[in-house]
């Protein structure tokens, strides 16, 4: 079975009424950048043909208004991978 590493990133802005977004930044927009980022590691930076493994963000939590940007953005993922320094290389920082 793979093993299962959890992971959870929160991205802290600035609230600010939607109507005058220059005032705040807006972490859902960051965070939104950061998954594609995320995506990318498999995609482009790991050969899963001959090592697989799996990158996951699962929930994405922001906002509690349609007209409020948000002061925070969540992340909680996981990844599953079969090789420990497969897991070590998409976790290194880069």
């Amino acid at each position: 079975m793979a093993g299962a590493n959890n992971f959870r990133i929160t991205v802290k802005g600035r609230g600010t009424h939607g109507a005058r977004p220059w005032a705040g930044v807006d972490p859902i927009v960051l965070a939104a950048q950061i998954v594609l980022g995320l995506q990318t590691i498999e995609s482009r930076q790991v050969d899963v043909t001959s090592d697989p493994s799996v990158l996951t963000v699962g929930m994405f939590n922001a906002g509690s208004s349609a007209n409020i940007i948000a002061d925070k953005a969540e992340m909680v993922g996981t990844l599953r991978t079969f090789n420990p320094e497969m897991r070590d290389f998409i976790m290194r920082p880069r």
